[in-house]
C-alpha cells in the first residue's frame, strides 16, 4: 500500500511535535518623581514605556497633586510584567492611584509580575492608593511592594486582592498568589509581610474558607499608615469597627498602623476601604489648612 505523503509530512512537521510558540507578552515600566517648586509640589520627572502610562489630573486650588497609573494592556497573565517606581522628594505632598482595578487572567503556567518601589523623602507626605487587584480562576501572580521612608514622613498605603467577581458568579479554584510588602525606615527593615496561596494545597476557595486564612472572605486588604500621631491613627482605624460585613482589625508596630480587612466581595470591601482611608487621611492632613478637603480620595475611587 502506497504511503500518503500528506500524512507523512504532517507527522514530520515540527508544529505537530513541539509546544506552541511563546506569545507576545506585555511589559510596562514607569517612574515618577514629585518635586517642590516655590513650595508647591509638582511633577519632577516622568518616564513610561510599554503598557505603563501615567496621567496627572487637573489640580484646583486646595487639591493635592495626583498621578494616575494606567495599564493599557487591560490586565496581566503569564509572563506579563508591570513595574512602577515613585519618588517623593523631601517636603512634597502627592497621591498616586490606579485608574482601575488590575486583573490577573488565567495563566498557562507562568506568573504575572507586579513590582512597586516607593521612596518617600524626609518630611514628605505620600499616598499610595491603587484600586483592588482581581484574581480570575487560573491566574498566577507574584507581587512585591517595597517602600523606603525618610524621617518625619506621613504615609498611607493600601494593597487589596479580590478572588473572583462574586456578583457574576465567579469562583477561583486554581491559581497562585505570592506577594510581599516591605517597609524600610532609616535603612532598616521595620515591617515585612509575606503571603502565599496556591492550588497545590487544595482549591483556592476552599483554602480561603479556613478560619486561619480568610474565614470565608473573598476580598482582602492591608492598609498601612504612618504619621506624627500614631495613637490617633490607630484610634481612627479601630473606630471603623465592622463596616458592611467587613471584618477589620488594626494594630501598631514601629509607629506604623497596620489594618487588615476581610470582606465577602470586592464591592463590599471597597465601601469599607473608602471609609477607612478617608478617616486615616483626615488624621494625616487635618493640620494642613491649605488642603481644602483632607479626607478626599483620588477621583478614580469614585468611579
Amino acid at each position: 500500500m502506497q504511503a500518503d505523503p500528506l500524512v507523512d509530512q504532517a507527522a514530520a512537521s515540527p508544529v505537530a511535535t513541539t509546544k506552541p510558540p511563546p506569545l507576545e507578552r506585555a511589559a510596562g515600566r514607569a517612574r515618577i518623581d514629585f518635586n517642590l517648586r516655590q513650595g508647591v509640589s509638582v511633577l519632577g520627572h516622568l518616564y513610561q514605556s510599554g503598557s505603563a502610562k501615567l496621567r496627572l489630573p487637573r489640580r484646583h486650588r486646595g487639591d493635592i497633586l495626583q498621578a494616575i497609573v494606567i495599564n493599557t494592556s487591560g490586565g496581566l497573565t503569564d509572563g506579563d510584567s508591570f513595574a512602577l517606581e515613585a519618588n517623593w522628594l523631601p517636603g512634597t505632598t502627592a497621591a498616586l492611584a490606579s485608574q482601575a482595578a488590575e486583573r490577573i487572567y488565567k495563566s498557562r503556567g507562568a506568573e504575572a509580575h507586579i513590582t512597586t518601589r516607593l521612596k518617600v523623602g524626609d518630611g514628605a507626605t505620600a499616598f499610595w492608593l491603587p484600586q483592588e487587584t482581581i484574581m480570575f480562576d487560573g491566574g498566577r501572580l507574584r507581587r512585591l511592594c517595597r517602600v523606603e521612608l525618610g524621617a518625619g514622613v506621613r504615609f498611607l498605603a493600601v494593597e487589596s486582592l479580590v478572588y473572583g467577581r462574586t456578583a457574576m458568579g465567579e469562583t477561583v479554584a486554581r491559581g497562585a498568589v505570592r506577594e510581599r510588602f516591605e517597609i524600610v525606615a532609616g535603612g532598616r527593615l521595620v515591617w515585612a509581610d509575606a503571603f502565599a496561596i496556591e492550588d497545590g494545597g487544595g482549591a483556592i476557595g476552599a483554602q480561603l474558607d479556613r478560619p486561619a486564612i480568610a474565614a470565608g472572605a473573598r476580598a482582602t486588604a492591608t492598609v498601612l499608615a504612618l504619621g506624627p500621631d500614631p495613637a490617633r491613627l490607630l484610634a481612627a482605624a479601630r473606630s471603623q469597627g465592622e463596616i458592611a460585613d467587613v471584618h477589620l482589625a488594626a494594630s501598631c508596630r514601629e509607629d506604623i498602623v497596620i489594618a487588615r480587612l476581610l470582606g465577602p466581595d470586592g464591592a463590599t470591601l471597597r465601601c469599607a476601604l473608602t471609609a477607612l482611608l478617608k478617616a486615616l487621611k483626615t488624621v494625616l492632613l487635618d493640620d494642613r489648612p491649605e488642603i481644602s478637603d483632607p479626607s478626599a480620595l483620588p477621583r478614580v475611587w469614585a468611579l
